[in-house]
């Protein structure tokens, strides 16, 4: 289900479920789900009950979510985002321009979220 998906989580006020568009990133054979719009709803919404539902088309994929902390951040933008960004201009294109993730890891961990996604199952906490 990596490209664009709906997300489907449980609101966390309102026990409803609540859609959203997002893009899941497939890089290194994992899931990623980067936030780069802040604390948006889906990210609250994800955060809060650490898992949902991607559908793409017709097919419906439960997934479980663990937010990175900074440290882990950095890692995910200079070993798994960065190299995978060098090798696809496209890809490069679209996160530092449309997204405006900064190019600076340590900078892109203060300012973006990112989340680990993972089929099925629950992720063990999430972590800031």
């Amino acid at each position: 289900a990596p490209g664009w998906v709906l997300l489907t989580t449980t609101g966390r006020k309102t026990g409803l479920p609540r859609s959203t568009p997002v893009a899941v990133a497939q890089i290194a054979g994992r899931w990623w789900l980067i936030g780069p719009f802040g604390e948006v709803d889906w990210v609250r919404n994800l955060r809060a009950s650490g898992r949902g539902t991607l559908t793409d088309r017709r097919v419906r994929t439960e997934i479980s979510a663990r937010e990175l902390g900074t440290e882990e951040k950095v890692r995910f933008f200079r070993e798994v985002l960065d190299p995978y960004l060098r090798a696809n201009r496209l890809a490069r294109w679209f996160v530092r321009t449309l997204d405006r993730i900064p190019e600076d890891a340590l900078e892109a961990a203060k300012a973006e979220i990112v989340f680990e996604v993972h089929r099925g199952g629950v992720a063990s906490g999430t972590r800031r």
